[in-house]
Formats: structure tokens, C-alpha cells, sequence
């Protein structure tokens, strides 16, 4: 029973990987750029995403809940990072900092 439970949760995960790699590249590109703050609000998405989950889902549908919890996590947090990019890429292209190809 636990292998197949690890075996759930793995898989569930693995569906979420490009999720997670999205957030990986914009969390760190908007840190590298120097807005660190933004940046760690993303963290602070994932953290209140996962507290959601533990307290709304789990209770209510189980160890399912508990598989889709990293995945919403990264959910939440790509719900932030992806309109922030946009927005600094904007602030940064108008400042001429971003160049066209």
C-alpha cells in the first residue's frame, strides 16, 4: 500500500513538472534582475497554497489531497510570478534596458 501511494503522489507530481520549471525560471529571472521582494512573495504564494490545501482539502478528500499539494503550490505561485514578469519586463523594456532582436 505505501509503494502504491508513492507511486501516486510521484506521479501526480511528474504531471506538474512544467509548472514547476516555469516557476523556477521567473522566480530566479526576477530575482536576477534585483527584485528580490517580489521574488520571495512567490514563496509566500506557495506557503499559503500549501496551508489552504492542509486545511481545506485534506480533511475533505484525503491523501489526494495531500498528492495535489506541491502541485498547487507551484499553481499559486506561477499565479504571481507570471503577471509580475510582465510587468517588469514592461518596466525594463521602456527604460531601454531590454533590447529587440
Amino acid at each position: 500500500e505505501i509503494l502504491l501511494d508513492t507511486e501516486l503522489f510521484l506521479h501526480i507530481s511528474c504531471m506538474f513538472f512544467p509548472v514547476l520549471g516555469l516557476l523556477c525560471v521567473l522566480r530566479y529571472t526576477i530575482q536576477g534582475v534585483g527584485f528580490t521582494n517580489l521574488a520571495m512573495f512567490s514563496g509566500v504564494a506557495e506557503m499559503i497554497a500549501r496551508i489552504l490545501v492542509s486545511v481545506l482539502a485534506v480533511p475533505a478528500f484525503g491523501y489526494i489531497a495531500v498528492c495535489f499539494g506541491d502541485p498547487t503550490a507551484w499553481m499559486a505561485a506561477d499565479l504571481f510570478l507570471v503577471p509580475t514578469f510582465i510587468v517588469i519586463y514592461r518596466r525594463l523594456k521602456s527604460r531601454g534596458v531590454v533590447m529587440n532582436n
